[in-house]
């Protein structure tokens, strides 16, 4: 028996399958980006005091004084204007109550590895929306307290654009 397959059929299945194949590349793309920013150094702090961390599957805590994680949250770009990719992503710390402060971490590219160089506050309780780079600037789209109408939990949806401009001055070289 002899199948036989019409060019329109051919066609759909080959699409179907570069979709397929698209697909699966970029969820590994991700995969390995989550992996990668999920488990490495970061500095939190100020310059009156700061602390290097090590993220280990997301997650870093000392019970009862500080609790920092990975939101999933990031985004390439050449932040330093040196011809590489570099990184942003957020890390939301809490001690522990019900705060949680959500920070835009530049992470840039030296040799094989990403290296945390500079940290942005963007707020208490903010909700993101979506990262996105635009000419090695960083905008966030999220949700943050509405000054005016914060005792009744009221939220604002903004759009903010970071930069890259100087490194920590506290944190790694």
């Amino acid at each position: 028996m002899r199948l036989r397959f019409s060019y329109r059929q051919l066609c759909v299945c080959a699409t179907l399958g570069l979709f397929l194949c698209s697909f699966i590349a970029i969820r590994c793309l991700a995969d390995t980006a989550d992996q990668i920013f999920a488990n490495m150094d970061y500095m939190l702090g100020s310059e009156y005091g700061s602390q290097k961390i090590t993220l280990v599957n997301g997650k870093y805590a000392e019970p009862r004084v500080r609790y920092v994680t990975y939101s999933g949250h990031y985004v390439y770009g050449d932040f330093n204007d040196d011809g590489v990719q570099d990184a942003a992503v957020i890390l939301i710390d809490s001690g522990g109550g019900s705060a949680t402060w959500y920070d835009l971490v530049f992470l840039i590219k030296k040799g094989d590895k990403f290296v945390h160089k500079k940290s942005v506050y963007l707020g208490d309780r903010v909700e993101i929306n979506s990262l996105m780079e635009k000419d090695g600037k960083v905008i966030v789209n999220m949700f943050i307290r509405d000054e005016e109408n914060w005792a009744y939990g009221m939220m604002k949806q903004v759009k903010n654009v970071y930069e890259y401009a100087e490194p920590m001055a506290w944190g790694p070289r």
